[in-house]
């Protein structure tokens, strides 16, 4: 990119099935929603060292400068495993999805949020553990993550926002949260392997 940029717009990149790496400049001070979706041969993204707002780790990964937000794990990285750093706060929107290499991501306790699409189309996902400090997991934060056979929300977890696991098909034990208050439209519409599900007296 020339350094002239300053913005990359949402979903700017959208698609681009070809592209494989990613050099973002000092100059860029925001990076828009959704950016990066669908790059299906991206492995890593560079960030300039002297870029006020955002960085990357060693592996390509996109965060905000102090590596509070993940924002863009690469689709297209074949390791089937990863650990989120400790000093992440929030998993960003659309941070992992279309990762179909990804079978299992471990999330610290330092996580408060997971953001909307977060792990949509993880479709190698088998099981996920949210940590202790969520409150509410974002619109089709799972969707479609076909594999996923079992899911436990801590008593933290107040709101499941719609269509949060969508199509996850294999989906077969739900351990709710006893704080919950909210589950949302179509959260587990087309679960078809669940058989049995415990709504708390929590929720609304």
């Amino acid at each position: 990119m020339p350094k002239s940029v300053t913005t990359i717009g949402a979903m700017a990149f959208c698609r681009c099935s070809s592209l494989e790496t990613i050099t973002i400049p000092k100059s860029v001070t925001i990076i828009g929603g959704y950016a990066f979706v669908g790059c299906a041969k991206l492995t890593s993204i560079i960030v300039d060292e002297n870029n006020i707002n955002y960085s990357n780790s060693e592996d390509g990964v996109l965060f905000d400068k102090n590596k509070e937000t993940l924002i863009c794990y690469p689709a297209s990285k074949t390791e089937t495993s990863y650990t989120v750093p400790e000093s992440v706060t929030k998993i960003g929107e659309s941070a992992f999805m279309h990762c179909i290499a990804l079978t299992s991501v471990t999330i610290p306790e330092s996580v408060t949020t997971i953001g909307e699409g977060a792990f949509q189309y993880c479709s190698s996902f088998t099981e996920i553990e949210i940590p202790n400090k969520v409150i509410s997991i974002g619109k089709s934060a799972f969707f479609r993550c076909e594999s996923l056979t079992k899911i436990t929300f801590p008593d933290s977890v107040k709101s499941i926002d719609a269509q949060a696991f969508y199509g996850c098909k294999s989906l077969t034990d739900v351990t709710m949260s006893k704080s919950l208050t909210t589950i949302g439209d179509d959260d587990f519409g087309y679960c078809t392997a669940l058989t049995n599900i415990i709504i708390p007296k929590s929720v609304k």
